[in-house]
């Protein structure tokens, strides 16, 4: 399924480049984070803060982790010596 597509016009406002948003691409006021992917520019909803995730995590049961969890000791491990580098 193809996202939903229109055009618009890239405008001047004041010093800055503005662009009117087409009816159907609806974005709450406030904040936006706009970022280039590749050739793409990108603008959506600036994230919320952690309270979402924290509500989710803490509504879970005591005992989530406790049946099913395969919880085995790390394993062994070489590690190298750190890389000294040249001053």
């Amino acid at each position: 399924m193809d996202a939903p597509k229109a055009k618009t016009r890239v405008f001047q406002s004041g010093n800055s480049r503005a662009v009117r948003l087409p009816q159907g691409f609806h974005l709450e006021l406030g904040e936006a984070e706009i970022l280039w992917r590749g050739d793409e520019l990108v603008l959506r909803q600036q994230p919320g803060t952690m309270t979402a995730a924290y509500d989710a995590l803490a509504g879970m049961p005591d005992d989530v982790l406790a049946v099913g969890r395969d919880d085995r000791p790390p394993q062994a491990r070489a590690w190298a010596a750190p890389v000294r580098r040249r001053r």
